[in-house]
């Protein structure tokens, strides 16, 4: 017997395809993958997703902007905040009033694209594990339409 051939773990654990929820977000979302997601959805779902990522972009955007002029612009006329004497002392309470509201909102767009995750996951779970074992991309939507002259030019 070769070593090969003592190994403790069954086949199928082995070589069946991963359909956990990370390999969902991976193969669905990840820009530098697939985004498989356009093509899979249906078209209000791709709506919504294109819409939730562009307000959430938005707000991060809002939100940055509005953090740094309170916390570095507006520092000196703040009541509690215009006291503070040290220098390091005004670096940590500006770096405070600028970062908290950035990470309080970058928690909640988290939190919000968890939750589509989660969703999209759910519905989509058992085209997704079919297109795991076949391969096949049809088998993601029925809505795929086959092109069959790939190589024809259509001019």
């Amino acid at each position: 017997m070769l070593p090969r051939d003592i190994d403790t773990e069954p086949y199928l654990r082995r070589f069946y395809p991963k359909t956990d929820i990370m390999t969902f977000q991976r193969d669905m979302y990840s820009p530098d993958k697939n985004m498989l997601h356009l093509i899979a959805f249906d078209k209000p779902d791709v709506e919504e997703v294109v819409s939730k990522s562009s307000n959430m972009m938005y707000i991060s955007a809002a939100t940055v902007v509005t953090s740094f002029l309170v916390g570095v612009v507006f520092f000196k006329k703040l009541p509690l905040f215009n006291r503070i004497q040290s220098k390091w002392g005004r670096f940590f309470a500006k770096s405070f009033l600028f970062l908290t509201p950035v990470y309080i909102v970058s928690g909640y767009n988290i939190y919000q694209q968890n939750q589509e995750l989660e969703k999209s996951y759910r519905k989509y779970f058992h085209q997704f594990v079919k297109y795991k074992c076949t391969g096949n991309i049809l088998d993601l939507s029925p809505n795929i339409k086959r092109k069959t002259n790939l190589f024809l030019d259509s001019s």
